[in-house]
């Protein structure tokens, strides 16, 4: 006999529908394995799917994959599961906050209710600083230079869950040169995955600028 589980995509950071950052959620997903997991969200083919499910020891347990693997932690699909288990009665509407059980560890999750309308807010863990990459390495892979560098800054490896490869950029106009090369960042990603032998890969390149004086 076919089981079947109810989804919803859900439009996060938003009060607007169709807009905003959807994510895919299946909910009651307790008897999918691993590779249906994936399975599904390759086929919803957003940028994270996530599932939620029952907890023994906290208020909720939710994974998240992406198109390729599975990711410890993602910031708008936590807004938009609680988002959903708070209209669907899975977690309790008049908790301040609540517990988001997640592989690698709990998380919080405050709530603030304002009539029909949610405020939800995602305490991230202290960051963890990692490898420092060599930019000859990382630079090319988006269509960069030395020189489009924030002085005296490294590129490196930052982690609240999911690790993030972090590019300090001097200005905007370094900021609009960015072009990915998808298959060489791959290769990229395999290759340190392989190297730290690390379950999950990168995820995403994040580019950040400073304002002000940069010195």
């Amino acid at each position: 006999m076919t089981k079947t589980y109810d989804f919803a995509l859900v439009d996060a950071f938003t009060t607007v529908p169709l807009s905003g950052n959807p994510c895919s959620i299946v909910v009651g997903a307790d008897s999918l394995d691993s590779e249906k997991m994936l399975a599904i969200a390759k086929e919803m083919n957003q940028s994270e799917t996530a599932f939620l499910m029952k907890s023994e020891a906290e208020d909720l347990k939710a994974r998240y994959f992406t198109p390729a693997e599975e990711i410890p932690l993602a910031g708008h699909p936590s807004m938009a599961s609680i988002h959903l288990a708070l209209e669907l009665g899975l977690i309790d509407k008049n908790k301040d906050s609540i517990s988001l059980e997640l592989n690698d560890g709990p998380i919080k999750i405050g709530i603030q209710r304002v009539g029909n309308e949610y405020t939800i807010q995602m305490f991230q863990r202290k960051p963890v600083f990692t490898e420092i990459h060599n930019p000859s390495e990382v630079l090319s892979l988006f269509n960069l230079r030395e020189s489009d560098l924030l002085p005296n800054c490294m590129i490196q490896t930052v982690s609240t869950g999911t690790r993030q490869l972090m590019v300090p950029l001097k200005d905007h106009e370094s900021l609009k040169k960015v072009k990915l090369d998808n298959d060489g960042y791959t290769a990229f990603q395999k290759k340190k995955k392989k190297k730290k032998k690390k379950k999950n890969g990168y995820i995403r390149a994040s580019f950040f600028l400073f304002k002000g004086d940069n010195k």
